[in-house]
């Protein structure tokens, strides 16, 4: 029984061509959507102020690689800022922490963490950047009601996995077992802008390293001049306008002794 034929070497070569092709494609996707979200800038756009029925300040807090929201609630005597922060619970609640760590944690869904901290009511974002060493801080004016509701969800979320609950000295968090997963596609930049959205924040895009610029809330729209009265097409035969018109056309002449403008 004759052995079968070889392959030539072309065909091997051709071979391992569609195989790099094939695995060095989604890697090199992969790199190259990586670079691009750390070279971009989320850019933060705040509603229009008079659209605000309760305006309320919110705080943004940027940690260089990695951001929060820091919102206002009243706590068992007065009101304090809540932090919330999604990360990955390896890194969050474990410190496991590299550079190799970071790529397989983004690279590989892992265990979500939400973690939650409160802060005393701070004079302004300068104070509260001085105060903790934050890379930025930036505040927001959003709609109070808006701001409650997403608190609240916040909280249940939270409090439904108190169980699995930590505390790490080292974030500064008590951190939970959240049920969302940790990934490229949603990672600690992905919960912050989608949590700015729900409180009617233009955020966009999501990037891969927190890097956050603030832009001026729009301009409220004005409404238009009412129109002007309909012209009469006949002589107007009323004595009081005419005097009227007399008046104002006299006080419309220039006066000799004033100097005109330029």
């Amino acid at each position: 029984m004759s052995d079968p034929p070889r392959e030539t070497t072309t065909t091997t070569r051709r071979r391992c061509r569609r195989r790099a092709i094939l695995t060095g494609a989604p890697i090199g996707l992969i790199s190259a959507f990586v670079l691009f979200q750390t070279a971009c800038t989320t850019f933060v756009t705040p509603p229009d102020p008079a659209s605000l029925r309760e305006p309320v300040s919110i705080y943004l807090v940027d940690y260089h690689r990695h951001s929060s929201l820091m919102l206002p609630t009243t706590g068992s005597a007065e009101t304090v800022l809540r932090e919330y922060a999604y990360g990955e619970w390896g890194w969050f609640a474990e410190n496991r922490t590299g550079g190799a760590r970071a790529a397989g944690a983004l690279l590989v869904p892992s265990r979500g963490a939400l973690g939650r901290a409160d802060h005393p009511m701070p004079a302004d974002a300068e104070e509260l950047r001085q105060l903790h060493g934050f890379e930025a801080v930036h505040e927001l004016r959003v709609e109070g009601t808006l701001v409650r509701s997403l608190l609240e969800r916040l909280d249940r979320r939270f409090e439904s996995r108190l169980d699995t609950m930590t505390f790490n000295p080292t974030v500064g968090l008590d951190l939970i077992q959240d049920d969302d997963r940790y990934s490229l596609a949603n990672h600690c930049n992905h919960a912050t802008v989608g949590w700015l959205r729900e409180l009617g924040v233009h955020a966009a895009p999501v990037t891969a390293v927190a890097r956050f610029r603030v832009r001026p809330p729009p301009i409220a729209s004005q409404s238009p001049p009412p129109p002007p009265p309909p012209h009469s097409t006949g002589p107007s035969t009323d004595s009081s306008t005419d005097s009227s018109t007399d008046s104002s056309t006299e006080r419309d002449r220039p006066d000799p002794a004033r100097p005109s403008e330029p």
